[in-house]
């Protein structure tokens, strides 16, 4: 595989993008979880968010509501190249099965 090749396989790949799963974790957690397909995630984001809801009238909630949607945009960041990488093993396998 040349690297002409190696780049299109990379293109077609590119089922999430990483940077626009990083940047919707981070101000909304739920839908960035929905957005790579971890529906239990999403689930648990929500519910995270609204006790960060409840904790920001007591003023904890801003700091740890920061926290969490820092971590949030990371992992969404992260689980977006994971279903990435998959889809690319997925097409390279494809491609070297006998026909």
């Amino acid at each position: 595989m040349d690297a002409l090749e190696a780049q299109l396989l990379l293109e077609q790949t590119k089922v999430k993008s990483p940077g626009f799963a990083a940047v919707l974790g981070f101000f909304f957690p739920a839908i960035a979880a929905f957005y790579v397909g971890k529906v239990l995630f999403g689930v648990m984001f929500l519910v995270v968010d609204f006790f960060n809801l409840i904790l920001s009238f007591l003023g904890i909630g801003l700091l740890t509501g920061l926290l969490f949607r820092l971590v949030a945009g990371f992992l969404a960041y992260s689980w977006a190249k994971e279903v990435n990488q998959k889809a690319l093993q997925q097409l390279i396998a494809s491609r070297k099965a006998p026909a």
